[in-house]
């Protein structure tokens, strides 16, 4: 026999309000860390919760607790050009041994050095990424097991004025379940203050 879905809560109900909010594209910023620099990173439930009344659907894909940065660490900001950004999960795999391929692409318009440091010294990093849709809902991408990694880098000065200079970075990340909601907090520390209450919390700004 498989898994007993009757336990969980509203298993077999997957609804659809008339007049729900559901805006295409990603926010104007993400945000970014090195996986090196977060203390605690949690994750959604793990295992078989369909075995148990305690949880529901939307638990398999949730990730309620906080982020835990290292001393002195914080999330990066990262301009995003609107319309351009894009967050993408697709399934991947044989029969029985399927998985989902999730893709992140980020828009960065201009030739800033700071922006060309950040693909240098990015490309053979492990990465994390929160990624604010344009409905207020925020994702994980990346995992301590599964980091986020660079697979494509495209700049150009362009060739005419009514072109656009920029640069599109993209982003893969292989995983268990199709997207993962961020409900929690990043949590900022100091040496004295390394524990999970830290020194406060990250304001993340969505908008310029």
């Amino acid at each position: 026999m498989g898994a007993n879905y009757g336990n969980v809560a509203g298993a077999f109900d997957i609804n659809w309000q008339d007049g729900s909010d559901n805006t295409p594209g990603i926010a104007q910023n993400v945000y970014h860390a090195f996986m090196a620099d977060i203390a605690v990173l949690p994750s959604a439930v793990v295992g078989d919760p369909l075995q148990s009344a305690a949880y529901e659907l939307k638990d398999l894909v949730t990730v309620a607790d906080n982020i835990i940065m290292k001393p002195g660490k914080r999330l990066t900001k990262l301009h995003c050009t609107l319309e351009e950004g894009e967050l993408k999960s697709t399934i991947q795999g044989l029969r029985e041994g399927k998985s989902f391929k999730q893709e992140l692409s980020t828009y960065y318009p201009g030739s800033k050095p700071e922006f060309m440091g950040f693909v240098s010294l990015v490309k053979n990093s492990s990465s994390l990424f929160i990624v604010p849709d344009l409905d207020g809902n925020k994702y994980i991408f990346g995992s301590k097991c599964y980091p986020a990694n660079l697979i494509n880098f495209d700049w150009s000065t362009a060739k005419k004025s009514d072109e656009r200079k920029g640069g599109m970075m993209t982003f893969d990340f292989n995983t268990a379940r199709a997207l993962y909601f961020f409900t929690g907090n990043v949590i900022l520390t100091d040496d004295l203050n390394p524990s999970g209450s830290g020194i406060g919390t990250q304001e993340l700004v969505y908008c310029n």
